[in-house]
């Protein structure tokens, strides 16, 4: 009888790619030609990131629904590049994503991400390609800590609770899937997720 294969379910933002905030702002503000204070204004007023991640909305909704100063001249395609061109690659998770595959470990992302901002991600970070599945909150409709997108994910994966684990670097989302059972570290660099997945006996 073949042992239950192990999975790992980790978040994409600040664990496999790093987000940049100030950088979207920035893009923006070139993009509409307006002041990033300006920006960052209309921006809180509009509260459109937590509706958009839980697949309220969709992208081109979205941007008919943006403040005209916000929304620019250039198009939907531009706009679309200059809110999404803000990730940069966790180059040293590539080679461990890479040993845990050799390992037949089952990898899923389970991350609060809206449609735009995955989308890019898939298109230039090809450590994404490995991965067996994707758990997203905007396909979900629901946004890490709720309980519905930690239950889809181990529905998806067709794991068991005693045979997953959960790694994100926000402490919230951690304590959340630990109180589901769900064995979770909180993601502080690649050395130490390294230690963890050894002594969890994901890597030999």
């Amino acid at each position: 009888m073949s042992l239950p294969r192990k999975t790992i379910f980790l978040d994409i933002r600040n664990v496999l790619l790093f987000f940049d905030w100030e950088k979207m702002v920035g893009h923006i503000a070139e993009y509409c030609q307006m002041d990033i204070s300006e920006v960052k204004k209309a921006l809180e007023e509009h509260q459109w990131s937590e509706a958009y991640e839980q697949g309220e909305i969709d992208s081109w909704t979205l941007f008919h629904k943006l403040p005209k100063n916000i929304q620019g001249s250039k198009g939907f395609a531009g706009w679309m590049e200059a809110i999404s061109n803000i990730f940069k690659p966790n180059d040293a998770l590539v080679s461990l994503v890479k040993k845990l595959k050799q390992e037949h470990i089952q990898l899923f992302t389970l991350s609060n991400i809206c449609e735009a901002h995955f989308g890019y991600a898939y298109t230039h970070f090809p450590v994404l390609h490995l991965f067996d599945g994707h758990i997203l909150s905007y396909e979900v409709k629901a946004r890490v800590p709720d309980s519905k997108i930690y239950e889809e994910a181990l529905l998806k994966a067709s794991s068991e609770k005693e045979n997953s684990f959960y790694v994100s670097a926000s402490k919230e989302y951690v304590e959340k899937a630990k109180e589901l059972q769900i064995d979770s570290e909180l993601y502080a660099n690649p050395e130490a997720l390294y230690l963890q997945l050894k002594q969890k006996k994901y890597l030999s």
